[in-house]
């Protein structure tokens, strides 16, 4: 079992347990268009986080806690970024994407 942790643009946050990762139209239905794994730092272990691949190209709002989140793991591994995450987010906690 894992934890699927969406977190939106506007600052809500939902979370359900998994059993497995949602399916490709599921996550790219959460995100809003096709999706990028961006691999962060989450609650200590290495979790993927699905974004919209196009986001900037979109235009999309900028996404202040997932933002948080991947600087955090930026600065974890000695490096700093002003890279922001656009649009929704979604944390997969213990679920593998295979």
């Amino acid at each position: 079992m894992g934890l699927l942790i969406h977190i939106k643009a506007d600052g809500k946050t939902e979370e359900r347990i998994v059993s497995s990762a949602p399916d490709l139209e599921e996550l790219q239905q959460m995100v809003g268009g096709y999706i990028e794994v961006v691999w962060v730092r989450h609650k200590g272990r290495r979790t993927a986080m699905i974004v919209n691949e196009d986001g900037y190209r979109l235009g999309l709002s900028v996404n202040p806690r997932a933002s948080q989140i991947y600087q955090a793991t930026a600065l974890f591994v000695g490096q700093t970024t002003d890279h922001m995450i656009v649009g929704d987010a979604v944390i997969l906690e213990g679920v593998s994407l295979e």
